[in-house]
């Protein structure tokens, strides 16, 4: 065949092979120079929809395989191919048909990166044609939904380098342009910065680039020349590295998020934001305050209880607890009013924002609160946590949010802290999980809530571990830094909490036990710490007994031939180490302290 009939044969191939709802026209007598079609997608009932490319159809007796068969090459002149890629406004596909084989292979254009560098290499040495590489498993009508999606990215690639196709400079049309018309350009430039931004960041996130994301992030939220929206949006992908990091107890590592919250807040105040911006920021440093202050409360709760016994510890206990419930109690109606502000104002969605945040700490006050036989304070919170997740519920049911409706599902599983409490809220929130029409996010949460279920956690359970965090975290909220060999206080603290776990001594003797005084300095009460003062060692066995504030050191003295160790066990008859799988802990202090009252009496008086 000739080149006429090759293209004839061609043309017709290309015809057969398109799906019945592609509506083919021709471009022979049109102006577009070497464009052989146009296509339309039709819908259904066969209407015309308007997605609109055109196609450049190129026919072979015989193509070329390459690259073991994975890609065919065919050459266009350079002249037509810088025209396809640099002057039509419209996406183009290149079709070029096999009439030996009846197959038709296709690529997208314009927003190839490789062909334009192949067109830009071939123009600089002065080529007469460009080899343009198709992949062979690109055919028509085999892969025609994925030459649709092709379709659709060269479309959204021609919008975005719109300005770059101009065939004038940019500065000649702005220079002409209205006053009102370079506002509306700097106004949707912002606009379209915020919707890069947070595909960006969203990115990065996701890739796990947080160095990146970090920075960058950084940069916009103290840019002045951005939308408050981007800011904001910047400084929470922020608040999510910042939250991934940090120990959630421990009030220095807080601090960072309150500086950030701080910063945020400033932004939107300064800048005017939109009330729901405004109202969502306050939510957060709110929110915040709440997580500490209760935090707080509930750990005063439970050093009261570990130290019932001892009542000087407990009586400095006692009273830092009234200072710290009352912080906490005022935290807590603070974030209720202003949740109550957003429902009332039909912000709903910065009520699905914030009830994942706040649910967990409102429902550890309402449990303390129990705890506490303040049950008639504690109903009317636990009504109003119901109100809000079961508002929540609606919300997004009706606004199809599935995954706001999963995290207000399992909010629901955290108001009740109690046991039987707890097994009821986690089984109607099993049973509202199934209705989820989502699969992928219905199976996610059931699977939390089924892991949540089988978890059974209660302060009875915490280690030695988590206390002396809960000490050292205490401490550092009071301002007093354990870490800083220059802190006095700090040290006191420091070698307390080294000692509050005494079981690398007493582990050597069943006889052996650990007795704090009574007679606590200021840093042991301001914590509450009973290990950061004068301890004793004891043998229950012979009534040997020395103290000091180390006791390590009471132990086995650096000198030698002292100690506790030297002058009483290493020659004891009676010395037999605990089975090793015994481990120290608080409540078997306490139970000790119960049995050899007498002598914890008679030492704590020291």
């Amino acid at each position: 065949m000739n080149a006429k009939e090759i293209g004839r044969t061609a043309g017709r191939i290309f015809a057969y092979r398109l799906p019945p709802n592609w509506i083919l026209r021709s471009q022979e007598d049109q102006e577009d120079y070497g464009i052989d079609g146009e296509i339309e997608i039709a819908s259904p009932d066969d209407k015309a929809t308007g997605f609109i490319f055109k196609a450049q159809i190129k026919g072979q007796e015989r193509v070329s395989y390459i690259n073991s068969g994975t890609h065919i090459s065919f050459n266009l002149s350079v002249d037509r191919l810088r025209y396809y890629m640099q002057q039509i406004e419209t996406a183009i596909i290149l079709a070029v048909v096999a009439t030996d084989e009846k197959k038709v292979f296709w690529t997208s254009l314009q927003d190839n990166t490789t062909i334009a560098n192949d067109l830009k290499k071939a123009l600089g040495n002065g080529q007469k044609t460009v080899a343009v590489h198709l992949r062979s498993e690109d055919t028509i009508p085999e892969r025609t939904d994925e030459l649709l999606v092709a379709v659709k990215r060269n479309m959204d690639w021609l919008r975005i380098h719109a300005l770059d196709r101009l065939t004038g400079p940019i500065d000649e049309l702005l220079h002409r342009s209205h006053d009102d018309v370079l506002k509306a350009l700097l106004n949707k430039s912002k606009k379209l910065q915020f919707e890069i931004f947070n595909e960006q960041f969203e990115r990065l996130y996701t890739s796990e680039n947080h160095k990146d994301l970090l920075d960058i992030a950084q940069k916009v939220i103290h840019s002045a020349t951005e939308l408050v929206q981007t800011r904001v949006v910047a400084g929470l992908y922020i608040e999510r590295l910042l939250r991934q990091e940090l120990d959630s107890r421990d009030p220095r590592e807080l601090a960072a998020l309150g500086n950030l919250y701080g910063l945020m807040l400033q932004i939107v105040r300064s800048e005017k934001a939109p009330s729901h911006i405004r109202r969502y920021v306050l939510m957060l440093v709110r929110i915040l305050r709440l997580e500490i202050s209760v935090n707080s409360d509930y750990h005063y709760f439970v050093s009261a209880k570990r130290f019932a016994r001892d009542s000087l510890t407990g009586w400095i206990i006692a009273s830092s607890r009234v200072q710290v419930s009352g912080r906490a109690t005022r935290d807590v109606v603070k974030t209720v009013h202003l949740v109550n502000r957003a429902v009332l104002a039909g912000q709903h969605g910065l009520l699905l924002e914030a009830l994942p945040r706040f649910v967990g700490f409102m429902a550890l006050f309402v449990h303390r609160l129990k705890e506490d036989q303040l049950s008639a304070q504690a109903e009317p919170l636990v009504s109003w946590l119901e109100f809000c997740v079961e508002l929540s519920i609606d919300v997004a049911r009706e606004t199809k949010n599935f995954g706001a409706l999963a995290e207000a599902i399992a909010a629901n599983a955290f108001i009740d802290l109690s046991t039987d409490g707890k097994a009821a809220r986690i089984e109607k929130s099993l049973t509202l999980a199934a209705t989820i029409e989502h699969d992928s996010i219905r199976e996610g949460l059931q699977e939390r809530l089924r892991a949540l279920r089988d978890q059974e956690v209660s302060e009875e359970e915490l280690t030695p571990d988590k206390e002396i965090e809960m000490f050292r975290h205490r401490a550092i909220g009071l301002g007093i830094d354990v870490d800083n060999p220059l802190d006095e206080f700090g040290q006191i603290i420091q070698q307390g909490l080294l000692d509050y776990n005494p079981e690398r001594v007493v582990k050597d003797c069943e006889s052996l036990i650990m007795v704090p005084t009574r007679s606590l300095g200021v840093p042991a009460q301001m914590v509450g710490l009973p290990s950061a003062g004068m301890k004793f060692l004891h043998c229950l066995k012979k009534g040997h007994t020395m103290g000091g504030w180390r006791l390590d050191d009471v132990y086995m003295s650096p000198i030698p031939g002292t100690g506790f160790k030297a002058h009483n066990c290493d020659t004891c008859e009676f010395r037999k180490a605990r089975d090793e799988k015994w481990k120290w802990s608080s409540k078997w202090q306490h139970g000790l302290a119960e049995e050899h009252s007498e002598v914890f009496e008679r030492m704590g008086k020291f």
